[in-house]
């Protein structure tokens, strides 16, 4: 509950007609990118989403109940 790994491949795109640059730098085939969360989050109300190239993810906190301080009386 304290990792998510991003990972995916990343296709060359077909070129077509006349190249209009000297050099290009790019890099293509699969990736991974493992993240550590600063904070434990709720596996079910976890959300993923892509549009226009960009990946949002929605990783709600898990609330957990507080605990609760209990004073116990002696009977002396």
């Amino acid at each position: 509950n304290d990792l998510v790994t991003i990972s995916g491949s990343r296709q060359k795109p077909n070129e077509e007609g006349e190249k209009k640059y000297f050099y290009q730098e790019c890099y293509w085939g699969p990736f991974s990118r493992k993240i550590i969360l600063p904070e434990e989050v709720d596996d079910i109300r976890i959300r993923a989403k892509i549009k226009n190239g960009i990946l949002t993810l929605k990783l709600p906190k898990l609330h957990r109940k507080k605990r609760k301080k209990i004073t116990v009386e002696s009977e002396e």
